[in-house]
């Protein structure tokens, strides 16, 4: 099993560098280059107006710390086959999912060094910590995060659904109580909480006995690898990322307002799929996010107008394949709707999630100062851009059907 683990991990990394490749272009790198040199002159400015020793320094390296305390998860590299080709040899596992821990535990821990040194300067100043006290609190982070993958461990045969405020008291506020305890110097209450979680982990592991919890396994496993995919598509193509639907409940009552009737069939079914698929609206939320928080940081004018339209026309471009995401369903050819009605009903979704994205650019540019002539420009630039992608789309679907 060993040596199971270790041809699956070479696997791995190389499915990974052949990605990577693609990530880390010449264009990415200079661009990298660029932006780690604006963030760290920005960073050494800001430390020189820290103040020492105020309240609100604490909390912020709170969240700071309990947020890079969840990067770096447990990976087992289990596939779904193993379910049914490995589970007779379940015993044989042990040495299999040790070496997993491990591993995960090599790289989560070398994540949160690289967080802590980032971090170091601005504890230093705002805590005065010596170099003694900041290795204390590394080693206290690393300890936190074997912790946290223990959890993770211990869930391998765990058949109980957990409720979400039982992992968010486990994996978010104890290790929080933990690093704010360390935060106002009760560095030895946080070491006892620390060892004690671990305790209580390893205890709980030595009483578990088989079987493990397969379809719990191979879903957390695909999910870490569909992250991982997700990141590397928006430099290449990656087959295996694919949409995830979700049911999204809570919107069932935006749902029943929507009109039920033959003339608006495509209405129902693009809001819905928008709303549920998870890669056509996360694709859309992402741009309205970065828009808003690039302009929102923007003073200069003219450069907050450029990124406003240009925000807003790239994301109608996105938009636009959503036309075609039913053609592979033969359904939909079945219905007694004319073509002419479909593309109206896309055009009224179209119109509507660039008329939103627009109003949230105008206020986020409100947010960076911007002058009265500037949201002018804007508005009317960012009218005449929605119109245009509409009516553009409207000309290519008429010579679609021709």
């Amino acid at each position: 099993m060993r040596n199971l683990f270790k041809d699956r991990l070479i696997n791995h990394w190389n499915q990974l560098t052949k990605y990577l490749r693609y990530v880390f272009n010449d264009f990415f790198v200079i661009a990298l280059m660029f932006f780690i040199g604006a963030v760290g002159l920005a960073y050494a400015n800001f430390l020189k107006t820290v103040p020492p020793h105020a309240g609100w320094e604490v909390l912020v390296l709170l969240v700071l710390l309990t947020l890079g305390l969840q990067v770096g998860r447990l990976a087992t590299l289990i596939v779904d086959p193993d379910r049914v080709f490995l589970a007779p040899q379940e015993q044989q596992l042990t040495s299999y999912f040790k070496h997993a821990f491990l591993y995960s535990f090599s790289l989560a821990a070398g994540m949160q060094v690289l967080v802590w040194i980032i971090l170091m300067p601005f504890i230093s100043v705002s805590l005065g910590w010596s170099v003694g006290q900041l290795l204390v609190g590394l080693v206290l982070m690393v300890g936190l995060k074997w912790y946290w993958l223990s959890y993770q461990f211990l869930q391998l045969r765990n058949h109980a659904t957990n409720p979400w405020w039982h992992r968010l008291g486990w994996l978010v506020l104890l290790p929080a109580v933990v690093i704010l305890l360390a935060l106002v110097g009760q560095v030895v209450i946080a070491y006892v909480l620390t060892m004690a979680a671990i305790g209580v982990v390893i205890w709980r592991l030595a009483k578990q006995v088989p079987p493990l919890n397969w379809e719990q396994i191979v879903a957390t496993e695909q999910r870490r690898m569909r992250r991982i995919y997700r990141f590397f598509a928006l430099f290449t193509e990656v087959p295996t990322v694919g949409p995830q639907p979700k049911r999204r409940a809570y919107l069932d009552g935006l749902f029943r307002r929507l009109p039920h009737d033959q003339a608006h069939l495509y209405t129902n079914l693009y809001v819905k799929t928008f709303a549920r698929d998870g890669e056509t609206s996360s694709m859309y939320l992402r741009l309205l996010v970065l828009a808003a928080v690039i302009l929102g940081l923007v003073t200069n004018q003219a450069l907050s107008i450029v990124v406003a339209l240009t925000m807003l026309y790239l994301t109608g471009t996105q938009l636009r394949p959503f036309f075609d995401c039913f053609d592979n369903n033969v359904f939909t050819y079945l219905y007694p709707v004319r073509v002419s009605t479909r593309v109206h009903n896309f055009r009224q979704l179209f119109n509507w999630l660039l008329i939103i994205e627009l109003v949230v650019v105008l206020i986020a540019q409100l947010i960076g100062q911007a002058t009265l002539t500037t949201l002018g420009i804007t508005l009317v630039g960012g009218s005449f851009i929605i119109w245009w992608l509409s009516h553009r789309f409207l000309q290519q679907q008429v010579k679609r059907e021709k």
